[in-house]
């Protein structure tokens, strides 16, 4: 059946109130600030964009031929290059807003990213295409992949732009426009970062993992969250990778995979970034809540949303500034962030009450650690849905980092099938061909396939030793850190690439389960290898010493409902609901159970249920669709079918959906 199946904190640091507000037409999807803070602009789902200045003046706005998908200033704050769903990149004066020059692409444009001198711009669109442009507005080369170009990031001098694609591919082009290398991810990669020379490439994928490549394509090290990662960033010397997840935390990695520090937010974190020469980090989550981190991982200011939920913002790279956008369509200006040096533990702090519910931005898999659950949030009251964006973007992407609105596979395996009804064929990808580059694929399907072996427990506890490591070497050096700075080598010009090494994968040994933690990991591993009995079993063990984990019963929920046992698996979301009621993949999974079992009223409220805590949640839309056609109530599944393929427009199953309702 189409059921599509899914998988909260804050410190006390300094706030920021804003200083002045102005109003745009519809939701802000993209944002970015001059870094010095003097500028500042967004783009909108009414096809504006608007430039001000900070001091509290609106210098222009202008009307494109469709919505716009991405921002970005020029480096000298001189130029405002724009992408958006008319298909074509504008560049205006960031003065008047005269335009400079345009060109048209074959689709939507949804990335844009300046080289860091200014003088070149690489595009990504949704024709496939990667793009690279001079100042002057010359195309100086096209490079066509296989699927959508979700984000690119171009380096220093042009000298190389990273691409990532729907289809899970990464992609490193030179300047001459020569592919260089291809990587394969299991799934969609929504953000990409490059180093500043393009020696180091970072991937956040659909996949739940984050990806560190170097410049002739060997994958370096993979990390697996869990869930969905929404956004990359790197440090411009590609020692410091940044991520942020759909399971609510905030990662800093070094080049090696240590893990300096994690953070869990109380929402899915859609945007990370570096600031002040690498040496602060930011974040954005669902919690409606903007953090500024140290490099210790303490919080040192937060700038909570002002007015209804969260859907951009940027940050000055000097702090001095900021933008933040929310659902009421007002865009709130800060000409000062207050900091403050309030410690905290990072990724280990006690979850505090959620005091108000995330707002709606992606869908997310279920975790794969057991974390403190946020509870308290206020329960969906009965009344009107909330208002949704008639088109919003399939991709949002902005300075190389973003957020994915898409359906979310099934964390262990397909969902359930489909009811006669809406059997909907959309056809096989074909097999890409290996080529020139078979040896190169081949070395990282086997590299994967090994470390795909490695049970989670194990990556858990690395994580967790490092962690501890971190924390006691920042006790023990405070007030007398002193950072070694590995800069990479300046781009000349691109070197040809090496010959594929497969790294060494450290083998761990393994261990009988003894720990509640232990029995829900060992759940997982079977869960991936569709043993779903054994894994249910696991789950019982797990839960027999720990019964308050909403994770551990959300995944029994996902087993068994992958073998049936529809009725059980209900009570088993019901359980992870009562622990975490603003788990929006509990109330959906929930939902598409009740389904199975023809109980279509009940279903519609538990979709219901999650379209309160997130409005954009196009799945769950498609889902109460469904449920309404199964009433026979048409008319209210063709506006369900609507909003999801507005929040989603590329999704061919919404699409087919919303046919059916066309009688």
């Amino acid at each position: 059946m189409l059921f599509i199946l899914l998988v909260l904190p804050l410190p006390a640091a300094a706030e920021t109130s804003p200083a002045w507000s102005f109003h745009t037409g519809n939701d802000v999807i993209c944002a970015d600030m001059a870094p010095d803070g003097r500028y500042g602009v967004v783009g909108s789902l009414d096809d504006m964009v608007t430039v001000f200045a900070t001091e509290g003046t609106i210098l222009w706005n202008k009307q494109l031929g469709g919505d716009v998908f991405a921002v970005a200033l020029s480096p000298d704050s001189e130029s405002v290059a724009v992408g958006s769903a008319d298909n074509t990149i504008s560049v205006f004066s960031r003065s008047d807003g005269t335009l400079s020059w345009s060109a048209t692409n074959g689709d939507d444009v949804v990335s844009l990213s300046y080289s860091e001198e200014g003088d070149y711009l690489g595009v990504g669109s949704l024709d496939n295409t990667v793009s690279l442009y001079d100042r002057s507005g010359t195309r100086l080369w096209s490079v066509q992949g296989d699927s959508d170009v979700l984000a690119v990031s171009t380096t220093a001098n042009g000298g190389y732009v990273a691409a990532g694609f729907r289809d899970g591919t990464v992609m490193l082009i030179d300047n001459l426009g020569q592919q260089r290398w291809t990587y394969q991810t299991g799934d969609a990669v929504v953000s990409i970062a490059a180093s500043r020379y393009g020696g180091y490439i970072t991937a956040g994928s659909l996949d739940n993992a984050v990806y560190l490549i170097d410049r002739n394509g060997g994958l370096i090290w993979k990390y697996n969250t869990g869930s969905d990662v929404l956004s990359v960033a790197i440090s411009r010397d590609g020692d410091r990778i940044a991520a942020g997840s759909t399971n609510a935390q905030i990662y800093l990695f070094n080049r090696d995979k240590t893990l300096t520090w994690k953070y869990a937010t109380a929402g899915e974190v859609f945007l990370v970034g570096f600031l002040a020469g690498d040496t602060r980090i930011h974040a954005g989550s669902t919690d409606n809540t903007v953090l500024v981190f140290d490099d210790a991982g303490r919080v040192i200011s937060t700038i909570p949303a002002p007015g209804g939920s969260l859907t951009y913002y940027a940050l000055a790279d000097d702090l001095s500034a900021a933008v933040i956008s929310t659902s009421d369509v007002v865009s709130s200006v800060y000409t000062h962030i207050a900091i403050d040096g309030a410690p905290a533990v990072a990724g280990t702090a006690a979850l505090p009450t959620v005091t108000q519910a995330p707002s709606p931005v992606q869908t997310s898999a279920p975790a794969t650690e057991i974390t403190p659950s946020a509870d308290g949030t206020p329960a969906a009251d009965a009344g009107e849905f909330p208002v949704v964006p008639a088109a919003l973007i399939l991709l949002i992407i902005a300075g190389g980092a973003g957020y994915a609105l898409t359906r979310k596979k099934g964390p262990e395996a397909a969902p359930p099938e489909r009811p006669a009804f809406l059997e909907v064929n959309l056809g096989d990808d074909e097999e890409e061909e290996l080529g020139e580059e078979g040896e190169l694929k081949e070395a990282q399907e086997a590299e994967e396939e090994e470390a795909e072996e490695e049970e989670a427990e194990e990556e858990e506890a690395e994580e967790e030793g490092e962690v501890k490591e971190a924390q006691q070497a920042g006790k023990e050096g405070e007030g007398a850190a002193v950072e070694v700075v590995h800069e990479e080598p300046a781009f000349t010009s691109p070197a040809p690439p090496a010959a594929a090494v497969k790294p060494e994968i450290e083998v761990i040994a393994r261990k009988e389960p003894s720990t509640a933690e232990d029995w829900y990991n060992l759940g997982r591993k079977l869960s991936r290898e569709e043993r779903f009995g054994e894994a249910i079993e696991a789950y019982d063990s797990a839960l027999a010493l720990d019964d308050a984990d909403a994770d551990t019963w959300y995944n029994k929920g996902y087993a068994l409902d992958s073998i049936g046992r529809f009725e059980e698996a209900v009570t088993a979301y019901d359980r992870s609901i009562a622990i975490n009621p603003n788990d929006i993949d509990s109330w959906n999974n929930r939902g598409t159970a009740l389904m199975e079992l023809q109980r279509y009223e009940e279903a519609i409220g538990s979709f219901y249920k999650a379209l309160k805590i997130n409005p954009r949640f196009a799945v769950g839309w498609d889902n109460k669709g469904t449920a309404l056609l199964a009433l026979g109530r048409i008319d209210e599944a063709r506006e369900c079918f609507e909003k999801a393929l507005g929040l989603d427009p590329k999704n061919d199953t919404f699409r087919a959906h919303k046919h059916l309702t066309d009688v």
